[in-house]
């Protein structure tokens, strides 16, 4: 297969079955065992060993990043798979990530010096949400701001659909260009190329402090799949998937023309074969077998056919890890090529600089986490602040809080009936519960959004509303008045996390508090008589997990550091018993 350039079942197919000559991992196996080896053990350092050397570097004083660096004569910036997440939140503190602070750390890149090329894998957009278009045209006009040159193009945006998502931003902007080699419709030779006509392209090469950097997008065959399977016909018309054992090395061919230095391959591939938990194939095989491992290889082994194609320096790939290695991986199968991983959700950048030597290109690698020392302060000239401050404008003025779906909750299915009343109406029956959760922060949950600053009016945003009120995603809840002229009524008592938070809708109870057939539906996670060991740990575990649908990782980063029972201690209200007179 891989010595045939545009064997249509060659392993970074789109369209085939991704099937492959097992006698290329067999001949490379016993030379990458000792390589990946390595690799894993020092997965999770911060940089790699290229960066230490015995130069004074830039850092003064020096820091964990980017340590004993001479200036580079070229910055290459990767980042990629935000998935939508803008900023950190702001509910607790350390968070990382968001675009606001990344302009920042690339500000002090470019005042140090740095000369710099940013690119994005891609997979950008958010999954859904009334939201998502929004945030996305945020997002690209943000990487604008930062003078980023391209992006590829992932499963979120193709999904969004790609025509909605390119007529939004990309047909009246021409940075930065969406990249695709694998998409017919971006070629500008194929017939209805209405891809192209929207501005997405093949490739682009950029000029940058001396050298020629040509970057080239690619859809990996198991990207292409699920979108081909999800997308209706009409929307899937539009998207037809090339060969990419064809396009990419025609794409690199013309990088050689055109005299290219650096060649960068945005590849919408996984890094690592997914995890099978039935086989539980071990971590050095799963790479092996990966798209991207797969395509680094081919690509290797076809410019041996071919010199006239450029090599591929960098290929940016997908990860199912979060957080990234702080180096990339070289493996004597591909000696070119450096396989670059950046983590999930906009928390990282990955900067691989590049010296001109007498021995040729060198480069290193390392990541920065985008934590709070690049937070804005007030008056400062951020443009992607001031991106963010409209953006937070749009959600109040458009009245997208009503835009979000709901749906019946389950003591609503249950019953078939059941409105959302507010703490204040619980108060009258349950004084003692009612004065623990006075004490709570839950109880000022909604002001907290109301004070935000940098950007302000999180309280007209959703995505934040939904876990500072009381049933915004259920019928009657925040924002969902069975009369429309009493929103501001309704909303005032829906406001913080209330006692309808936990134990849902409770008109029914409300109304006829005698009524012993709802009280396991509002208490489904009072102890039961008799409640053995195993049975309390399992209904902390429920509750706990139920707790994590707003206190996630990314809202609550301390929270799996305290011990639930801990944290239910500041919560729980059971009913004082009452005296008896003994």
């Amino acid at each position: 297969m891989a010595n045939e350039q545009a064997d249509p079942s060659s392993p970074i197919s789109p369209v085939q079955s991704g099937r492959f000559d097992l006698r290329l991992v067999a001949v490379s196996a016993v030379v990458v065992a000792a390589v990946v080896g390595a690799y894993f053990v020092m997965r999770t350092t911060s940089q790699n060993g290229q960066a230490q050397d015995a130069k004074k570097g830039d850092e003064t004083p020096p820091s964990p990043y980017f340590r004993n660096w001479d200036k580079p004569d070229l910055a290459i910036v990767v980042t990629g798979e935000m998935h939508g997440y803008t900023q950190p939140c702001g509910c607790s503190s350390p968070q990382y990530g968001g675009l606001i602070r990344r302009y920042n750390f690339l500000k002090s890149l470019k005042e140090k010096g740095w000369p710099l090329v940013s690119v994005d894998l891609g997979d950008i957009a958010a999954e859904s949400g009334p939201q998502a278009m929004l945030k996305y045209e945020l997002s690209m006009k943000a990487l604008d701001f930062m003078g980023y040159s391209a992006i590829g193009l992932g499963r979120r945006e193709l999904m969004m659909p790609l025509k909605d998502a390119l007529a939004h931003y990309s047909l009246n902007n021409p940075k930065p260009v969406p990249l695709a080699a694998t998409l017919a419709n971006a070629h500008k030779e194929q017939k209805g190329n209405i891809f192209y006509q929207m501005n997405a392209r093949p490739f682009e090469i950029v000029d940058a402090a001396g050298f020629k950097v040509g970057i080239v997008g690619a859809i990996g065959q198991n990207v292409a799949e699920e979108v081909g399977k999800t997308l209706p016909p009409q929307v899937k018309a539009d998207m037809q998937f090339l060969d990419n054992p064809k396009v990419i090395p025609e794409a690199l061919e013309g990088f050689s023309k055109a005299g290219v230095d650096i060649s960068i391959l945005l590849y919408q591939g996984l890094e690592l074969e997914p995890r099978d938990p039935i086989k539980n194939v071990p971590m050095q095989q799963r790479r092996v077998n990966s798209e991207a491992f797969r395509c680094a290889q081919f690509l290797h082994q076809a410019r041996a056919k071919n010199p006239n194609m450029a090599p591929v320096h960098l290929l940016v790939c997908l990860s199912d890890d979060p957080e990234p290695p702080g180096m990339f991986t070289v493996d004597a199968a591909f000696p070119n090529t450096r396989i670059v991983t950046i983590g999930q959700k906009g928390k990282f950048v990955g900067v691989v600089g590049i010296w001109k030597t007498k021995k040729g290109l060198e480069f290193k690698y390392d990541i920065r986490p985008i934590g709070p020392e690049f937070e804005p302060k007030d008056g400062d000239n951020n443009p992607v602040l001031k991106l963010k401050e409209a953006y937070a404008l749009t959600l109040k003025n458009e009245n997208y809080l009503a835009k979000f779906p709901r749906g019946p909750h389950p003591t609503q299915i249950q019953r078939g009936q059941g409105r959302y009343e507010g703490s204040d109406r619980c108060a009258g029956c349950h004084d003692h519960a009612s004065k623990v959760w006075d004490k709570s922060a839950h109880a000022h949950a909604f002001k907290t959004l109301e004070t935000a600053k940098l950007p302000s009016l999180r309280q007209y945003d959703g995505e934040c509303v939904v876990c500072h009120t009381v049933g915004f995603k259920h019928n009657t809840g925040y924002y969902d008045p069975p009369n429309p002229k009493q929103l501001e009524k309704h909303n005032l008592k829906l406001r913080n996390v209330g006692c309808e938070n936990c134990h849902g809708p409770c008109s029914e109870h409300a109304n006829n508090p005698q009524n012993q057939a709802m009280y396991p539906i509002i208490n489904p996670f009072r102890p039961r008589a008799n409640e053995t060991p195993a049975q309390k740990v399992k209904r902390f575990s429920d509750i706990d997990a139920f707790c994590q649908k707003c206190h996630d990782i990314e809202n609550d980063v301390h929270w799996g550091q305290v011990p639930f029972a801990k944290k239910w201690e500041l919560i729980a209200h059971p009913t004082p018993k009452k005296n008896n007179g003994n």
